[in-house]
């Protein structure tokens, strides 16, 4: 192979690599390669845009104010090689992959200059250029042209060409239709859309020179070739005499015939430069590409008579365009050979050695030899070379001595670069404004650095600009400098230096600016490459005065600020600015909001995410459409984000040069040092922009191997369990616990880079709405998306946790879920799993969300049946349980009363009278009979579950001795039940007979429980409840005692200071003074008031001396 020439700089190899193996290796070039029907020809960025795509300058601005000639030309030329013409546009897709950084919509007729090519290599020229296609849809096509024109052999005996022209023919008119609408397009464009297209032919007549023929997209000065249509131009390239029949062009008495390219031309390269001298003279070139077909270099002529008489004009044809091919590679490496990183030769040296020119059949062969070819590290590496140079568009060698003409010594053109103006429709951000300019235009004596981070697109850049506009004159000195790599820096410092007569190299113009004695500001833009920022401080003037301002999505840089406000981190606009920027987008095209627009508008601005670039695209797209109204946009902005934004780039007249908003991101994506980082963005693309916090994968963690589906796991359900538990199972520590550490180094690393926003006020991390849906149609591939939404949706229902713990912790954290839960119970187009739809209903009931909790439950109930659960299952029961509780809540007593008989009754079948489970469902029919006002029946029910509760707590008293059995947790729910009993007979009217038998009951059961102490928090409660019961009845002797007994051990156990202790305290002294026990109700006061004296400060205490202070009164001193 043929090897680039020219060295880059290892920084920029290490950005390239980075994006190179994150992108390429989840798919992303594969994805660039299938494209859908129908997007063959689309207009992409403009002119002036080409010159300046991808520019270093992510933030959204041009670097500098240059002239057009300033920029190099990039030059593309393609060989021929039949279908091994597949490898090339294989190598064009990872370049414009590289350009792009996985971001659709970009076309090589945006990045290059002139596309030329001979052969099917003329026909991909052709493609790119002439048709302007995306690479995408160039392969689909080549890929169907190929496979039509070498479908069909001519019979034996035939003369001319070994392939059936018509079958050519008609597959070119066929391509050409579907691009243009006719198959008869000339091959002139009167549209110039900065892209020139040379495709190469030979005269029949006249092959001794070896000229070939040009077929131009374009007007020529001088030597125009024929005027035809695009098929026959494309015909004519691809007619090799031992191939396709020639073919005839023009009108008689000019009529021509031609035939292939290749004949003495398959690598064109050194025409299409003496063309490109003819139109660009004065111009300069920054990169010339050439690409190969592969390398069949064994090829021989068969022994075999049979294999002579069937194969040998095919396989002359191959050896003679790879020999005319490797010589003028030979060739143009030793012209370019002086000047580094401007030509570059790329063709795949192993494994089409066996692929034939027409044998169609082998395209899946050829693409896999190209990217094997592509993962060796030398072409990976010339590979970033290619990219810097179409990308950067240096000035590298004049026009005039590209075509091998001896050159005198010229220099370089010294472009000084001016700190760019804000955009016309600039607005709000006053106070960062004032900030920034009371931190830089202050102090005389002093260095004032200020860092402007946050994420791309935020604005960053054009704040800086406006705060020089604003206090331009406070400096003598502005120097603006493209920071997004340690080249363009150096370059502008180098070019300062001289124009200011004081060195030549960077070092110099630092030196230079150090010793100034007067004010300067040096603005470096866009530090958000981890390899400039390394060494950023390396580029400070020396010594103590000037200001700087950097621009920067890498938050760790705020570690350079100095002075007052000097970190300042830059978001999305207020709600109010955001408007009003909008407003004066629109206005610039003679639209106003009205009254009725107010709504959607703030809307579509929460949807833009109060990003500026965004809505200056969003503003002027819809300011050029007059009749597309703001309701019609928001709604094609949904279904496709990332399109309309980029319909921008199409407008004639733009306000600003922003790139695409994502290229920053593009940047910082490939930039994560660790997968899990990558990883980690794609479970956020999927969650609730705001309140994410790392408890949801700790909690998720901690509960993978306790859950158990309700229903048997699907393979996608079980694909998302399987991922999940090996993503987190990265932050397990040795021990086999959460490493919260590991997990806090990949998600800081998000934040870092300003992918993630971290919200100190409520503990947890945001995303821009725009990342996420970034994240999930660029950088994810569309098959994968639904296996991503089932593991974060795995992801959410797994952290709920266990279903029985209601801890103050696990509610508080279940109510921050919502609205994580919300956002992907949305994102499913059908409704979600069984087994996730029970944990989800948990988070509503949570949030006291009843209505949403009931939608899940029913859902629930419904596939339980689909799935012939019987009535019985737990399951079954469990979830009944929980929608008699929804409808409760909800105040649905009739729906309730229904289910909670059936599940009572159920119970009592397959369970017994006594189980616990059984008592659960009688005490809450119990309840429902009060609230549907059904006293008598509840009355009745409560004697019977009464007497089961007692046979219930003997059970439990019996299973305590188990110690393998869990009787402690069912003693604690036998004696909530008993609690909730309790409550109930407050509003039942029982007889003073019936009450005291309840007493009697319970009093029993007490003994029993009397080993575990009195402190024991079941006994507790019980022994409350029992005392309230006592009042009820009268018994209020029998109460005071049990109180006075419940003090002491709530003493013991909480301590004097905690609130029940206090409340059973006070109801206490309310006995005493019932009783006309005054010294003992004065004696707890007393008590009360010396705690509060300790415990409280001023303004509590002197609230609870008020409140007691009434009761403390002396005993009467007579009766009455």
């Amino acid at each position: 192979t043929a090897l680039p020439l020219g060295i880059a700089s290892p920084h920029h190899h290490n950005f390239e690599n980075s994006l190179h193996s994150t992108l390429l290796a989840k798919g992303t070039m594969s994805k660039r390669g299938k494209a859908s029907k129908g997007k063959s020809s689309a207009v992409g960025y403009s002119r002036d845009r080409a010159g300046q795509a991808f520019h270093a300058n992510t933030e959204g601005q041009s670097s500098f104010s240059q002239k057009p000639d300033a920029q190099g030309l990039n030059i593309l030329c393609l060989d021929g090689g039949g279908i091994r013409g597949l490898s090339e546009l294989i190598l064009i897709s990872e370049t414009m992959n590289r350009l792009g950084g996985g971001s659709k919509g970009f076309l090589p007729a945006d990045y290059f200059d002139v596309i030329a090519g001979s052969g099917t290599g003329g026909v991909i020229a052709c493609l790119l250029g002439r048709l302007r296609m995306s690479i995408e849809a160039a392969i689909v096509a080549y890929g169907k042209l190929v496979q039509e024109a070498f479908s069909e052999r001519k019979t034996m005996g035939s003369t001319g060409g070994a392939y059936v022209a018509p079958k050519l023919q008609k597959a070119l008119k066929a391509m050409v239709k579907e691009a243009t609408g006719n198959e008869d397009e000339k091959m002139y464009s009167e549209h110039e859309h900065g892209c020139r297209t040379m495709v190469f032919a030979m005269s029949k007549h006249n092959l001794n020179s070896s000229i070939p023929v040009m077929f131009r997209s374009y007007l020529a000065s001088a030597n125009p070739g024929p005027d035809c249509t695009i098929w026959e131009a494309l015909y004519a390239t691809m007619a090799h005499p031992d191939l396709f029949d020639s073919i005839d062009i023009g009108d008689y008495p000019l009529r021509q015939s031609f035939i292939g390219g290749e004949i003495g031309n398959s690598n064109p390269i050194g025409h299409v430069l003496s063309e490109v001298r003819s139109i660009y003279l004065g111009r300069y070139v920054s990169c010339v590409l050439s690409i190969g077909a592969g390398h069949p270099r064994t090829i021989q002529i068969p022994d075999s008579q049979i294999s002579r008489l069937f194969r040998t004009k095919e396989l002359v044809a191959m050896k003679d365009m790879a020999t005319d091919s490797d010589r003028v590679a030979e060739d143009m490496a030793r012209r370019f050979e002086e000047v580094k990183g401007v030509y570059f030769r790329l063709s795949v040296d192993q494994g089409m050695q066996n692929v034939d020119t027409d044998d169609w059949e082998k395209l899946d062969d050829v693409a896999a030899h190209t990217h094997a070819y592509l993962s060796k590290f030398i072409v990976n590496r010339a590979m970033n070379l290619v990219v810097q140079a179409i990308k950067h568009r240096e000035a590298m060698v004049a026009v005039a001595w590209i075509d091998g003409r001896i050159q005198i010594p010229i220099k370089r053109p010294i472009t000084l670069k001016y700190c760019p103006a804000p955009i016309s429709v600039f607005t709000g951000r006053d106070d960062e404004i004032e900030r920034i300019g009371l931190c830089v235009a202050g102090g005389i004596d002093e260095r004032r650095v200020c860092v402007l981070h946050g994420l791309g697109g935020a604005g960053k850049s054009q704040l800086a600009f406006k705060v020089v506009e604003k206090n331009r004159d406070y400096w003598t000195r502005v120097i603006y400098v493209n920071a997004s790599s340690q080249e363009t820096v150096e370059e502008t410092l180098r070019a300062l230096a001289i124009d200011k007569g004081v060195g030549e190299s960077h070092n110099a113009a630092l030196d230079w600016l150090g010793c100034l004695k007067e004010r300067w500001l040096l603005v470096l833009d866009n530090v958000n490459h981890r390899s400039i920022s390394l060494c950023i401080q390396d580029y400070f003037p020396h010594g103590n005065r000037g200001s700087i301002i950097i621009t920067t999505c890498l938050a760790d840089l705020v570690l350079h600020a100095r002075g007052p406000n000097s970190a300042i981190q830059i978001s999305g606009m207020a709600s109010a600015q955001a408007l009003r920027l909008l407003s004066k987008v629109l206005g610039l095209r003679g639209r106003t909001l009205s009254p009725d627009d107010a709504h959607v508008t703030n809307e579509l601005l929460e949807d833009l995410g109060h990003l500026a670039p965004a809505i200056v695209h969003s503003g002027a797209y819809i300011g050029h459409n007059p009749h597309m109204a703001i309701s019609e946009y928001r709604r094609l902005f949904l279904d496709g984000r990332q399109r309309m934004l980029e319909q921008y780039n199409r407008l004639p007249v733009r306000i600003d040069d922003y790139q695409a908003i994502y290229t920053t991101w593009v940047l910082c994506y490939g930039l994560l040092e660790q997968k899990a980082s990558q990883q980690l963005l794609w479970f956020i693309a999927f969650l609730y922009p705001r309140g994410i916090r790392p408890e949801i994968f700790e909690q998720s963690f901690l509960h993978m191997e306790s859950y158990h589906p309700v229903v048997p796991l699907s393979n996608l359900e079980r694909g998302a369990e399987n991922y999940i538990k090996e993503y987190l199972g990265q932050f397990q520590d040795d021990k086999g616990h959460w490493g919260s550490n590991a997990f806090s180094h990949v998600i800081s690393e998000l934040a870092s880079y300003s992918l993630i926003e971290f919200d100190r006020t409520n503990s947890s991390y945001g995303s821009h709405i725009l990342v996420q849906d970034w994240i999930r149609f660029v950088v994810l591939e569309q098959s994968e998306i639904s296996d991503r939404l089932e593991q974060v949706t795995a992801l959410l229902s797994r952290s709920v946790g266990c279903r029985d713990i209601e801890s103050a912790e696990s509610l508080s954290f279940k109510r921050a879920l919502g609205s994580h839960v919300n956002k992907i119970l949305g994102e499913h187009s059908d409704r979600v799993g069984v087994n996730h739809a029970t944990y989800f209903a948990d988070v509503f009931k949570a949030r006291g969300e009843w209505d949403k909790e009931e939608l899940l439950r029913i859902q629930v109930k419904k596939e339980l049946e689909e799935h012939q659960f019987d009535s019985g299952h737990q399951h079954v029961l469990k979830n009944a349980d929980d929608l008699v509780a929804v409808y409760r809540n909800q105040g649905k007593w009739t729906e309730a009363k229904s289910l909670c008989s059936y599940v009572w009754e159920t119970r009592k079948h397959t369970l017994g009278d006594y189980h616990i489970e059984t008592i659960t469902s009688a005490v809450s029919l119990i309840e429902i009979y009060q609230r549907h006002n059904l006293l008598e029946s509840a009355r009745e029910l409560h004697k019977e579950v009464a007497q089961s509760l007692e046979w219930g707590f003997h059970r439990c008293l019996a299973a305590l001795d188990d110690a393998t059995s869990n009787a402690e947790l069912e003693l604690n729910r036998m004696g909530s039940l008993a609690i909730q009993l309790f409550q109930s007979v407050r509003c039942l009217d029982h007889t003073q007979g019936t009450l005291l038998d309840m007493i009697f009951i319970y009093d029993l059961v007490l003994k029993k429980l009397a080993r575990y102490g009195e402190t024991h928090v079941t006994i507790r409660k019980l022994n409350q409840e029992i005392a309230a019961l006592e009042v009820l009845a009268g018994c209020v002797h029998m109460a005071m005692r049990r109180y006075e007994t419940l003090l002491c051990a709530q003493k013991l156990a909480l301590g004097s200071g905690h609130r029940d202790t206090q409340a059973t305290m006070q109801t206490l002294v309310d006995v005493y003074l019932a009783l006309g026990r005054w010294k003992e109700a004065n004696e707890i006061q007393r008590q009360m008031f010396d705690m509060y004296e300790f415990m409280l400060d001023e303004k509590d205490r002197t609230t609870s001396i008020l409140k007691i202070a009434p009761l403390l009164k002396e005993e009467p001193t007579h009766p009455d």
